[in-house]
């Protein structure tokens, strides 16, 4: 998650509703289902918690930009606030002068195929981060990209079928801040992009994180039996990384040495698709405020928020057309 300082961003909660599995209803209806219930215990509605016991509509003020471009999941900022995200059809862009009436949209992958020489030939690009002239993306089908946006070329870093058992849905990545390594997810052992909506019925713990030498490509697996972890950030000093584990609803702080992990934010209650709820955190990854937008007007489904220079957010999200553009928020 670029675009702000990494303690005052606001951290995803990706909270999934009823309407996300409404697609599969009917096959899981007609055979037997593939899915094997988990029970999971000690789940607390968000709204007992006294920072967020508030009433706002903080992401409902701002408006849509580049309503064309469709599921833009993640969103890095550069120094001059341009907007770089991967869409559902496989491209990863560039959006300049985002909002302004000089906007610009350029496809960074025009010129090449990531995925050439790959025994997959699907592509989707997520998590998304910005290190320098170098854009690093993980690719739900395809493993970890770089793109060198001074040379417009790219390199895989890591191929999916490069560990073993392979990587089956890389979700999202950080790098520390010498740019030397990355942290990734991979949602789950069994499974893929184009099942999410059988994964979100089932509380299996399968997924990984791994940490990948940029240079040397070397992979290590850094904690596994982890619950679909996606959104990933790391902390300031490269010793911890916040992990969102999507089917727990809640927030695993992991030692980046030693695997271990340090801390547990609690399991949330479900949120619908159709709402938009943020919660900031501080220095010590402890809760500072929340803002909604529980109609859904302008912000649902989110699944990452950057902040440009002046405040502004930009709203990442997988099932919506266009990037909401959040005015800044009222002061704490």
């Amino acid at each position: 998650m670029s675009g702000g300082d990494g303690y005052f961003r606001l951290f995803l909660c990706l909270l999934v509703g009823i309407g996300l599995v409404i697609g599969s209803a009917l096959i899981i209806y007609a055979k037997r289902s593939p899915i094997e219930a988990v029970p999971i215990s000690g789940i607390h509605d968000i709204r007992q918690f006294k920072w967020a016991q508030v009433e706002n509509k903080d992401l409902q003020l701002g408006k849509i930009i580049a309503p064309d471009i469709q599921a833009p999941e993640s969103i890095a900022i550069d120094s001059d606030d341009n907007l770089y995200t991967g869409l559902e059809d496989g491209r990863v862009v560039k959006i300049e002068n985002p909002g302004e009436e000089n906007q610009t949209i350029t496809d960074l992958t025009k010129s090449f195929d990531f995925a050439k020489g790959s025994k997959r030939s699907k592509k989707r690009p997520l998590g998304i981060r910005l290190h320098g002239s170098k854009l690093y993306f993980a690719d739900a089908y395809q493993g970890v990209i770089m793109i060198n946006l001074e040379s417009t070329s790219y390199e895989v870093i890591l191929r999916y079928d490069d560990v073993t058992p392979h990587l089956v849905f890389p979700d999202d990545l950080t790098i520390t801040s010498d740019g030397k390594t990355i942290f990734f997810t991979d949602m789950s052992l069994k499974w893929a992009y184009e099942e999410i909506a059988l994964f979100a019925l089932e509380g299996e713990c399968s997924g990984r994180l791994f940490k990948v030498d940029v240079e040397t490509t070397r992979t290590e697996l850094v904690r596994d039996g982890l619950c679909h972890p996606n959104g990933i950030e790391i902390d300031r000093n490269d010793s911890k990384v916040l992990v969102a584990e999507h089917n727990r609803r809640r927030i695993a702080i992991i030692d980046t040495e030693s695997g271990k992990a340090l801390g547990e934010k609690g399991v949330l209650g479900l949120f619908s698709l159709n709402q938009g709820i943020a919660v900031k955190l501080d220095e010590d990854f402890e809760p500072v405020s929340i803002h909604y937008d529980l109609e859904g007007k302008l912000s649902k489904a989110i699944t990452e928020i950057s902040e440009l220079s002046d405040g502004r957010l930009a709203v990442g999200s997988f099932v919506v057309k266009g990037i909401p553009l959040v005015d800044p928020l009222p002061s704490d």
